[in-house]
């Protein structure tokens, strides 16, 4: 551990504390030092500061996203989060050297990073500037600040640039060379010197309301073969309905038969062993399913010989004379296991064989070898001649077989040459390749040597009597298949004029076996694509396919092709009705809810006067969204209420936007609150299901078509469908996937105050988020807490059936 020279340590406590007495303080006053939970209390998170309070980078983070080589684009499967902590601590002989604690509970996996260390020799050459040398220490580690935004955070966790995060490689979340970048959200402080546990206790999590009762594989083949296929297994997750339905694969015996993330299994090698591919449910590991297998021995489907007529020439001296037959078996992953048998059936008088197929002539005559494999079976014609009054010797030996072929691997090559001159009597060529040997004959100056089951990186020396030599190496490259071409995941999002990437499974291997990688999208109107890297632009609202074609090498003609969905988060358009229409279209997050009660009117009684006069009540605690809601310069005047139903870390509902066959829009919003916490929220009337369109049911020409002062219908407290008008407006006066819903219901009839039967016209508050372009049904399978059931009732409101057709 680093020692701290005492003059720094001074100079580090009293920059410090400095620093802790103002920019770390958690004073109420203090500027943005408070978000809101759902119960309406403040709770302190210090806003993100890390050039003027670099300290407020300590605390808990929320992973909202996640990518691998690349930008977040990936929800976690489960709930995750960072922490980042400082610890001083002191021991015997002075105080060590701070250090950043790091820990990382990602989607179940939980890490805690090696300490980093920081260097305060760097801080005396930095003029003793704190800020920007701490500062520069949590760049170093991987923060960034996400623009415009207080308490969002990039966080790139690199191996290759600091090996205190290799536990992230160690631990399967990415592969050798990749890294994970985050996008978090701080949701809590945590004190320096405290450790990572000294941190205010996040909101607990939702009670899952549908667990996952049971996980059961489905797709297994009817036997797993050496050298088959790949193949997918899928799990079904019951209930259909269950909160979260993600399963995590593992393999007993990788090494033998692998599972990716997908389900994919790949057959790698042959054993004896049994292997069980297990399938476990991300929110409950006691949910499981597992599938045996046993790899059946490739069966041998043909054979072939080289040569098929082999021809021997005895020496002058009466040395021996040899050549080799190569069998080749198909499937050539068969050769593993397969015994090959040689036999002279006729002309045993002529010539020998042994038991790896090498012929040694005898005497000069014909024979014939019979070579069996199982029920197969070949000939080769031996004929040897007499020894040659004259030789004619070998002047150059040429493979002929291209030297750039690329060939797949776990096939049989076969390796063509010839000899000059083609009469030459010198028939025998020896070759060496990795620890075998052996000598080929040829005819008219032609010989083959084939190669079994090749792997790429074979290298093959052919050599004459005289010592010509000739050398060929095997280029093979592994098999691409529509089972091996895959993304990483089915779906991205992508807003409107911004990009995103979506990598290939099994990359690397893609690349080095391919000659041509291309991506096209099938609808360049609402994205494109870099037809080279693959990078996606979002251009207008809508859902569409990127596709990629790779040609691999060993096949020009071949194309094998591989698609995911892309979602692209259009901007919605105000700038006329049929824009809005086309771009507004989809399924909506709503992040805010509040109401505003209305003034009264008439009614009777002595405390009327009163009553009637009460001032509007703001939705909203927060100074610039009442502005913008209110279209108002200042905040004054008319004091905050608590009805806001929802933290930034959850959302209050949903809402649908629809274009139906008239060419209105409908639009659907549904507010996540139970009967209870509509009595107890909202005594004016808030109302959780709503159904505008905008135009009515009669106008088939549009002419009415706006999106303001539409007419609609509310669910009310009891259980009737009132009519109201209703706004679509622009989030804050911008561009963006983000709209504002006012909605008024008319008429409603209260009595207050000693003063009866006055009218209101309660209007309700709802910021909404583009979540995606595609419309999800409004069902109840999307909620955790329980249904509103028409308030009173216990038939659970359905959109489809009980809203109003008008």
């Amino acid at each position: 551990m680093l020692k701290v020279k005492p003059f720094l340590f001074i100079l580090f406590l009293t920059v410090f504390a400095t620093l802790l007495s103002t920019g770390c303080s958690n004073d109420s006053s203090s500027s943005g030092g408070g978000v809101y939970n759902p119960d309406g209390e403040e709770e302190k998170v210090t806003p993100i500061d890390l050039a003027g309070n670099p300290f407020s980078l300590l605390g808990v983070y929320d992973v909202i996203l996640y990518g691998i080589n690349g930008e977040p684009v990936n929800a976690p499967a489960m709930k995750s989060e960072l922490r980042v902590g400082l610890n001083l601590n002191k021991a015997a002989g002075g105080m060590e050297a701070p250090e950043v604690l790091m820990s990382l509970d990602f989607e179940g996996t939980q890490i805690l990073f090696d300490k980093y260390v920081i260097d305060l020799s760097g801080l005396e050459s930095a003029g003793g500037d704190l800020n920007k040398f701490i500062a520069d220490t949590f760049d170093n580690l991987g923060a960034e600040l996400i623009e415009g935004s207080e308490y969002g955070l990039y966080f790139t966790l690199d191996p290759a640039k600091n090996p205190q995060y290799k536990p992230i490689l160690d631990n399967s979340i990415v592969q050798d060379g990749q890294y994970l970048k985050l996008e978090l959200r701080k949701t809590n402080d945590i004190e320096v010197d405290g450790g990572l546990e000294a941190a205010t206790p996040t909101d607990p999590e939702e009670p899952v309301t549908v667990p996952v009762e049971s996980v059961t594989i489905k797709g297994q083949p009817a036997s797993v073969v050496h050298g088959g296929a790949p193949f997918k297994l899928t799990a079904e997750v019951l209930p259909n309905n269950a909160d979260n339905k993600a399963v995590t694969w593992k393999s007993s015996h990788p090494a033998y038969m692998s599972v990716d993330n997908q389900g994919y299994v790949t057959i790698k090698g042959y054993t004896t062993e049994t292997i069980t591919i297990t399938a476990t449910s991300v929110s409950d590991k006691t949910k499981t399913a597992s599938l045996r297998f046993n790899i059946e021995k490739a069966a041998v489907t043909a054979i072939s010989v080289i040569p098929a007529n082999m021809t021997l020439t005895l020496k002058k001296d009466g040395s021996t004379v040899s050549a080799n037959i190569t069998t080749a078996i198909e499937p050539a992953i068969a050769t593993d296991y397969t015994n090959v048998k040689y036999e002279v059936t006729s002309g045993s008088q002529y010539i020998r064989v042994d038991t790896k197929g090498v012929v040694t002539a005898v005497a000069q005559g014909n024979a014939v070898v019979t070579i069996t494999v199982g029920n197969f079976t070949k000939q080769v014609n031996v004929t040897v001649n007499p020894a040659p009054t004259v030789e004619i010797p070998v002047t150059n030996i040429t493979i002929t077989t291209p030297a750039n072929t690329v060939y797949k691997k776990g096939t049989n090559v076969a390796v063509n040459f010839t000899l000059a001159p083609a009469n030459t009597t010198d028939t025998m060529v020896s070759y060496t390749i990795s620890n075998k040997s052996g000598n080929l004959s040829t005819s008219n100056g032609s010989g083959t040597l084939e190669i079994t089951n090749v792997q790429g990186g074979e290298t093959i020396t052919l050599t004459t009597a005289k010592g010509h030599k000739a050398v060929y190496t095997i280029n093979a490259v592994d098999i691409i298949s529509e089972s091996n071409l895959s993304f990483k995941t089915a779906q991205v999002k992508v807003e409107q004029n911004k990009t995103v990437s979506n990598e290939l499974n099994n990359k690397n291997m893609i690349l080095n076996s391919s000659s041509s990688i291309t991506y096209e999208s099938l609808n360049t109107n609402l994205a494109s694509v870099n037809s080279s890297t693959g990078v996606v632009t979002g251009l207008k609202n809508g859902i569409t396919k990127i596709r990629v074609t790779v040609i691999p090498k060993y096949d020009s003609s071949e194309r094998i092709t591989a698609e995911y969905e892309v979602d692209v988060l259009g901007l919605v358009d105000f700038s006329s009705n049929d824009s809005f229409i086309a771009s507004a279209q989809g399924t909506y997050e709503i992040t805010f809810f509040g109401t505003s009660p209305g003034n009264a009117t008439g009614g009777s009684g002595i405390l009327c006067g009163v009553v009637r006069n009460q001032t509007n009540v703001p939705v909203t605690t927060d100074c610039e969204e009442y502005k913008s809601l209110f279209s108002s310069s200042s905040c004054e005047g008319n004091g905050f209420v608590k009805n806001i139903i929802v933290s930034q870390n959850n959302f209050a509902g949903i809402g649908t936007i629809t274009i139906n066959n008239t060419g209105s829009a409908v639009i659907h919003t549904k507010i996540l609150m139970t009967a209870s916490d509509m009595v107890k929220n909202s005594p004016n009337d808030q109302y959780q299901y709503s159904v505008y369109r905008t135009t009515s049911g009669g106008d088939s020409s549009n002419s009415n078509g706006t999106v303001q002062g539409i007419i609609g219908r509310h669910l009310t407290a009891d259980g009737r469908w009132d009519t109201s008008t209703f706004d679509v407006r622009q989030y804050k006066n911008n561009n963006s996937k983000e709209i504002v819903l006012y909605s008024e219901l008319k008429g409603k009839q209260i009595s207050a105050g000693g003063c009866n039967n006055m009218t209101i016209n309660p209007r309700t508050y709802v910021i909404a988020k583009k979540i995606s372009s595609k419309v999800d049904k409004m069902d109840y399978t999307d909620i955790s807490v329980t249904p509103f059931n028409k308030v009173t009732g216990v038939t659970p409101t359905n959109l489809g059936s009980d809203a109003p057709t008008y």
